[in-house]
């Protein structure tokens, strides 16, 4: 217990309010270092550990009016990943940005607007209080970390592969799947925890429900996100083969729907067999 207890003491959380009314609680981000530190699986070497991501790559606070000005117009750098709940397609809540420049520097950074969580959790069709609002925040951080790090490597040319649907199918579902891996995991060391009687930073109230909540979340969410789901259910999210080979699996699979005339609204109507063979997801290209 003391050895985890260090651990998440000692890992930090970058998080820089640039003009937002609204900073996130200790509570919220304690959250979130919890479930990707205790939810880290053991089979993920460190650099491709999202510990090791968060600590790398900060977290930017917007106002709701610069957010929409900067990130709800067409984005003039084909690296931004959007998260968006399904109700309004316009009302962005967090947006990774794979070279934000900062000063003299470009980095990696994620932005997310506190004003919109607290907006769209309102309306959510999900359970509303102060603890979904939590597993909310730390759910969208997660899925930006994920992306962070399926862009660990530059070499990729997202300018050129990222306006294929294909790319938006692929990209945002590992994110999910990956969202999902880690929020089971979570959720298995504190009921483990829990059933042992050992008392570690984490309270009952947070195994109940925080993997459930973030299904539901994906559920909601446009297909391509949802298809999340279904890849993490079926031990098909091969992220790294999709990291490392982006541009192989773009083409080829572009290739692939060309030849057999479909478009984006097709890949929205199939079912997950459908997706999965025409996508690859089952198998490395």
């Amino acid at each position: 217990m003391f050895i985890f207890a260090r651990r998440i003491y000692f890992i930090k959380m970058k998080v820089v309010n640039i003009d937002s009314p609204y900073m996130l609680t200790a509570e919220q981000i304690a959250f979130t270092k919890e479930v990707i530190v205790y939810g880290e699986d053991p089979t993920f070497v460190k650099p491709d550990s999202l510990t090791c991501i968060m600590d790398r790559v900060p977290v930017f606070l917007f106002s709701a009016k610069t957010f929409e000005k900067c990130f709800d117009k067409e984005p003039k750098i084909d690296e931004i990943e959007y998260e968006r709940p399904q109700k309004t397609d316009t009302e962005y809540l967090g947006v990774y940005i794979h070279n934000a420049k900062i000063f003299c520097s470009t980095i990696p950074a994620i932005g997310l607007c506190p004003e919109r969580f607290l907006e769209n959790h309102q309306d959510s069709e999900i359970k509303n209080n102060e603890t979904s609002l939590k597993y909310c925040i730390a759910k969208v951080l997660v899925h930006e970390f994920a992306h962070a790090l399926m862009h660990r490597y530059p070499y990729f040319d997202d300018k050129k592969y990222s306006k294929s649907p294909v790319y938006k199918w692929k990209e945002e579902s590992m994110a999910n799947a990956i969202t999902l891996r880690y929020f089971r995991f979570y959720s298995q060391v504190c009921k483990s925890m829990l059933s042992s009687n050992r008392k570690l930073q984490i309270s009952e109230s947070k195994e109940r429900g925080c993997y459930e909540y973030a299904r539901e979340f994906i559920n909601l969410q446009p297909p391509q996100y949802k298809f999340g789901l279904y890849l993490h259910d079926e031990n098909l999210d091969n992220w790294w083969y999709w990291r490392n080979n982006k541009a192989k699996i773009v083409q080829n699979i572009d290739k692939y729907m060309a030849s057999e005339k479909l478009t984006e609204i097709d890949l929205k109507s199939k079912n997950y067999s459908d997706l999965t063979r025409i996508l690859k997801c089952d198998k490395y290209l």
